[in-house]
């Protein structure tokens, strides 16, 4: 962590739950660095106190889009308990936090944003679903099994990005054959 960051670490370090209006240079506010750091119970007093759960760091990254990109599933629990948006989207490649745990092939990421009703069909910047995402990524046994809650959870197996491509077509373009038939047999 940057030397920025010192004021904010020392305040979640020491159990301290005052929301302060200080943020990092990087604009991580106290209740992102907690997420980013897993201290479900410093997020939880921090959200108890009123902490802005929605607001953004400089790239535009939520405390649940951290927690789902660095895996901290109960940080992330508790942010979706608390009414934390599962569909915002970041600025620069519009993913949302379902994109951001599919990404790093975080299978119970996935399943709890689909479980608390994250949306199956909200499309970056290029056209990708998270169905169509993690049909290209090759971390095989976690992407088969987010890609069998997707499709569960009512992922449109036949939108296309704006390459014209579908979840389909991308994995064979990827050789993900085992997602291929999981494709073409639903």
């Amino acid at each position: 962590m940057a030397d920025d960051d010192t004021a904010l670490i020392l305040t979640i370090a020491n159990g301290q739950t005052e929301i302060s209006p200080a943020r990092s240079r990087c604009g991580h506010t106290a209740l992102i660095l907690a997420s980013m750091e897993g201290h479900t119970e410093t997020v939880q007093a921090l959200l108890a106190k009123g902490a802005e759960k929605e607001a953004k760091n400089n790239d535009g990254w939520t405390a649940l889009m951290m927690a789902c990109y660095k895996g901290r599933l109960n940080v992330m629990k508790a942010l979706l308990l608390a009414g934390a948006n599962k569909d915002t989207k970041e600025p620069e490649h519009g993913f949302t936090a379902l994109a951001l745990g599919i990404h790093v092939s975080n299978y119970y990421v996935a399943k709890a944003l689909l479980d608390a009703g994250a949306s199956t069909e909200v499309a970056d910047k290029w056209g990708n679903t998270p169905l169509i995402r993690a049909s290209q990524l090759h971390a095989r046994n976690v992407n088969i099994m987010v890609i069998q809650k997707l499709l569960d959870a009512g992922a449109n197996k036949y939108a296309k990005n704006k390459a014209g491509k579908t979840a389909r077509d991308v994995a064979e373009e990827h050789y993900n054959l085992d997602i291929v038939r999981i494709l073409s047999d639903k």
